[in-house]
C-alpha cells in the first residue's frame, strides 16, 4: 500500500488510484470487514467483522458477546507490537571476559560473567512505570485543504503526546471559484411522461438500474418478471425503509415490488438517496467490479427505529444487485428471512444483503 512508502505520522492518508486499499481490505477472507489491522509496512495482519455480525436484533446480542471484540483486537495488536520488539531487541547472551594481570607474578586471572538480556514485549513493557513525562514538539506535515475551491477550507496538522495533539488553520492558498451547483432551470417549456406506481412511500430519490432484470430476473418471490421490457426504476422510500423497483417502466408488462434489507433499521433507515455504479468495463477482475452495485445514505444516528441511543455508527450502505449472471456464483446478495440464499426460483420474501457501510461518515 501508498507505493511501499511507510508511514511517519497518524493518522495516515494515502492515494488509492490503483485501488490497492479495496484489494487488500475488502477481498476474502472478509469483502466487508469491520476491523482491519496494519503492521509498520502497511500489511494486513488482521481482518475481522464484529462480534454481533449476523444478528438479526440488536437485543440478541448480549454485552458477554460484544465485549469480546476487546480480547480479540488486543490479541491481534499485541501480536504485531510483539513481533516489532523482538525484531528489535534479541536475546543476547554476552560473555565478557576481563583480563588482570599481576605485576608480581606476570599471572592472569581470567573473571568469567554472563549477561543474558530479556526480550521486551509489550506486556512487560507497560507494567513498567513510567519515569518520563513524554511531549512532543514536531508536528507533521500540514495536510492539503479540506476543499479544492473557493475559500479552501481548513488544514490540518499533528503531534504525538502533546497537550494540543492537533492543530488547524484556515487554507493560505488563493483557490479558484467553485463551480456553481444549482440545476439550470427547464426553460419555456419540456415533455413530462407520467408513470404512476403503487409501493411508494415518502419517496426520497430515484435512479435507473443499469442492467435491468439482473436483480429481479424472469421470476422471483413467486412472481413473473419481464427483464427485456423497458427500464427498470428503483425510488427509495423514507417511511417504510425500503426500495421500489419498478420494472418493465412504461410497458403493459410494467409491474412494482418493494424490497429493504433485512436489518433495515441500521442499513437502511430513513433512506434519503440512492446511486448506482454504472461504469462498465473498468477492467477489473470480476469478483472486485462494482458494476450494477447500488449504495444509499441514511437521514438517521443509528437508532434502531427509536429502540437504543442514538450514535453516529451510520453512513452510506453498498449493495451488489446481482442475483442472476454466472458472476454470482458464490455470492449471497439477496436473503429470505432465514438468512438463506433468496436468488433463483424462489416464492420466500426477499431481503437486501448489504455488501458494505461507510460507518461514522
Amino acid at each position: 500500500l501508498n507505493n511501499g512508502k511507510k508511514p511517519t505520522t497518524q493518522p495516515l492518508t494515502v492515494s488509492d488510484t490503483q485501488y490497492d486499499l479495496r484489494d487488500s481490505f475488502f477481498t476474502s477472507p472478509y469483502p466487508h470487514p469491520s476491523y482491519i489491522i496494519l503492521d509498520e509496512n502497511l500489511v494486513v495482519t488482521s481482518k475481522s467483522v464484529g462480534p454481533c455480525c449476523g444478528y438479526v436484533s440488536y437485543y440478541d446480542c448480549t454485552d458477554d458477546v460484544a465485549l469480546g471484540l476487546d480480547e480479540t483486537l488486543t490479541k491481534e495488536i499485541y501480536a504485531v507490537y510483539d513481533r516489532q520488539i523482538d525484531a528489535l531487541v534479541a536475546v543476547e547472551e554476552t560473555t565478557t571476559t576481563t583480563t588482570t594481570t599481576t605485576a608480581a607474578a606476570s599471572m592472569a586471572a581470567v573473571d568469567t560473567t554472563t549477561t543474558t538480556t530479556t526480550p521486551a514485549t509489550i506486556s512487560n513493557i507497560f507494567d513498567q512505570p513510567s519515569t518520563v513525562t513524554c511531549q512532543s514538539t514536531t508536528w507533521s506535515d500540514w495536510s492539503q485543504c479540506s476543499k479544492t475551491c473557493g475559500d479552501g477550507g481548513i488544514q490540518f496538522r499533528y503531534a504525538l503526546n502533546s497537550e494540543l495533539p492537533v492543530e488547524k488553520r484556515p487554507c493560505p492558498l488563493t483557490l479558484p471559484s467553485c463551480p456553481e451547483q444549482c440545476v439550470p432551470e427547464f426553460g419555456l417549456s419540456f415533455e413530462a411522461k407520467v408513470i404512476v406506481s403503487s409501493g411508494l412511500d415518502s419517496p426520497r430519490d430515484l435512479a435507473f438500474h443499469p442492467t435491468p432484470g439482473l436483480h429481479l430476473g424472469k421470476r422471483s418471490e413467486g412472481r413473473d418478471f419481464n427483464p427485456d421490457e423497458g427500464e427498470e426504476l428503483w425510488v427509495v422510500n423514507g417511511n417504510s425503509h425500503d426500495v421500489t423497483i419498478v420494472a418493465s417502466l412504461g410497458t403493459r408488462a410494467q409491474q412494482t415490488i418493494s424490497r429493504k434489507d433485512r436489518g433495515y433499521y441500521h442499513y437502511m433507515n430513513n433512506v434519503t438517496a440512492l446511486s448506482f455504479n454504472t461504469v462498465k468495463g473498468s477492467g477489473r477482475n470480476v469478483d472486485q467490479d462494482t458494476f450494477n452495485y447500488f449504495a444509499v445514505c441514511n437521514d438517521n444516528l443509528n437508532d434502531y427505529l427509536g429502540s437504543k441511543e442514538p450514535n453516529y455508527f451510520m453512513g452510506p450502505t453498498l449493495y451488489d444487485t446481482d442475483t442472476t449472471s454466472p458472476n454470482k456464483a458464490g455470492k449471497k446478495n439477496t436473503v429470505n428471512r432465514l438468512g438463506e440464499d433468496c436468488s433463483g426460483d424462489s416464492a420466500d420474501q426477499c431481503f437486501f444483503l448489504h455488501a458494505d457501510m461507510l460507518h461514522e461518515s
